[in-house]
């Protein structure tokens, strides 16, 4: 995490809200990772199609920032709270169709949950230990709700990662 470059904050304020972040901030999260399969997924859907874009985006000048590497903003349809979930990657893999005609994807979507969140990190104040407590991280020195975040202010960009498995 560059030095600096972003600050600490918290709703309402607090003892840290403003103070820049160092470098070499680390934090041990607790995280599961794991994997949901959409089968039998339309060749043109993911072959540069709607979720392919939503994926990875689009070109420059295009519609949007990938969700790949991005945070929910909304809750996930399993019930996980926003923040908490990160998109890793995607596993496609080309299969023939059920009926023999035509080309099937199999994708398998990884994810990484932190029930504590990805968006915020732990300040730990090095003269008043009772002062330690958890911000999110800002760019801009600006305190956001997760679903309000807006792209390259936090740690993570948002996006509603239930879309995922929208075919429009």
């Amino acid at each position: 995490m560059p030095g600096a470059a972003f600050k600490y904050v918290r709703a309402g304020g607090g003892l840290a809200h403003g103070t820049p972040i160092p470098f070499n901030v680390s934090i041990t999260r607790a995280v599961e990772r794991y994997v949901y399969y959409w089968e039998y997924v339309p060749h043109d859907l993911y072959n540069g199609g709607k979720t392919y874009r939503r994926i990875y985006g689009t070109p420059v000048g295009g519609d949007g920032v990938p969700f790949m590497g991005a945070v929910n903003s909304a809750n996930m349809w399993d019930g996980k709270p926003a923040g908490t979930v990160l998109f890793e990657r995607v596993e496609p893999e080309l299969l023939r169709a059920q009926d023999g005609n035509g080309l099937r994807w199999r994708l398998a979507f990884h994810f990484a949950y932190a029930p504590r969140g990805w968006l915020d990190l732990f300040y730990f104040d090095p003269v008043v230990p009772a002062n330690n407590g958890w911000y999110r991280a800002s760019a801009s020195g600006t305190f956001f709700v997760v679903n309000l975040v807006p792209d390259l202010d936090g740690l993570y960009c948002v996006r509603d990662l239930n879309q995922l498995w929208n075919p429009n």
